[in-house]
């Protein structure tokens, strides 16, 4: 993959450029930011550019690999020997105690269907590994890891380690991970990609060279059709925000008391589209419908909600969600703390209702 084939994030794709011709390629990198925000197509290019034998050049700069090298098309097919991919998995039908290598061909097969952008839940599901598992990157990854770095590079400048969906690393790996990001081998990259940095723990996020991904336009984000199970997580949010605006809480108590039948992951992707369906109130209040991308119904609700959805609140919002899918992922009651999470919307939306009654007065 090279740059010109990803849509966004310009100014990201010029500093590792520029940095990566002044000699500053730092031996571990967090790619941040919201899903979609093209961090694994970027650190692909990246890895590719850094290793491209005659990148393009532009007034005098190196700004694209070539890719016509054979450096360059092994990186474009992912299959370059000094490249290595950990990614969040589990056990399958078919695999018993899985590592991510088990999964590499499902893994090329899914980045190149998705153009490189897909999500945490696009991956749980292509791996069918059943409703009620989590998948991490598990001690056999850390043991494989540490294997290869143990091994000699094959031909490329830089041997590239990419950890997707870096917050999921098991906490029982975290230690000899830390140990393997302060004292890599020379001409070793890591690049640790993720959507919530602060579930990452504090000694490895400071052993990393933080590199922010914006939000993209709407216009120009990889974006996947409303499924069956997004409709009825719409459906969900609106009936859970109604029952917490109204304080309702016999109602609160049996959603909650529903939402724990549903798998772990179900949850966390219920909980990811409510931030969503937040955003979107929030684009709404402050006029900026146009980087709104929605089904009429969620754009009907949209604009019913946003009145109670403002710059002073949006914090504590995603304060909450982020908090319980933290909890969640980590073996939480999920009954309890939907019933929690509830209750302190329960809070704001009072808190809203009296603002806009004594502003209505005044």
């Amino acid at each position: 993959m090279q740059f010109k084939d990803i849509t966004g994030q310009k100014k990201v794709i010029s500093w590792l450029t520029k940095s990566a011709e002044a000699g500053r390629i730092a031996h571990a990198q967090l790619f941040f930011g919201p899903e979609g925000s093209l961090k694994l197509p970027v650190a692909i290019a990246y890895a590719q550019f850094i290793n491209c034998r005659t990148p393009i050049m532009q007034d005098g700069h190196p700004v694209d690999s070539c890719g016509k090298c054979s450096s360059c098309i092994k990186f474009s097919r992912l299959e370059h020997p000094d490249l290595h991919f950990f990614f969040p998995n589990n056990d399958n039908a078919l695999i018993e105690k899985s590592q991510s290598s088990d999964y590499l061909p499902l893994w090329r097969e899914v980045f190149k269907e998705n153009n490189g952008e897909f999500s945490y839940q696009t991956w749980i599901n292509a791996m069918e590994i059943g409703q009620n598992r989590q998948a991490i990157i598990n001690k056999a990854d850390c043991d494989t890891l540490l294997g290869i770095l143990n091994l000699r590079k094959f031909e490329a400048d830089y041997r590239i380690v990419i950890i997707w969906m870096a917050e999921k690393i098991s906490d029982t790996i975290s230690g000899a991970l830390l140990k393997t990001l302060e004292e890599p081998e020379h001409g070793t990259v890591f690049i640790l990609i993720t959507e919530n940095p602060d579930n990452i723990i504090a000694t490895i996020r400071s052993r990393t060279q933080l590199v922010r991904f914006l939000n993209l336009p709407e216009n120009i984000q990889h974006s996947e059709q409303n499924t069956e199970e997004d409709n009825e997580n719409h459906d969900k949010f609106v009936l859970w925000m109604r029952y917490c605006y109204a304080a309702d809480v016999p109602s609160i108590l049996s959603f909650s008391e529903q939402m724990k039948a549903h798998s772990r992951e179900k949850v966390k992707y219920f909980l990811s589209g409510s931030l969503e369906e937040f955003r979107r109130c929030l684009l709404v209040r402050y006029h900026a419908e146009r980087y709104v991308k929605a089904t009429d119904e969620e754009k009907s609700f949209s604009l019913k909600f946003a009145p109670f959805i403002n710059g002073n609140n949006i914090d504590k919002f995603y304060s909450i969600i982020n908090k319980t899918i933290y909890h969640v992922d980590r073996n939480g009651n999920i009954q309890l703390l939907f019933t929690s999470a509830s209750l302190e919307f329960c809070k704001i939306f009072a808190a809203e209702r009296k603002a806009i009654k004594n502003t209505s007065n005044t």
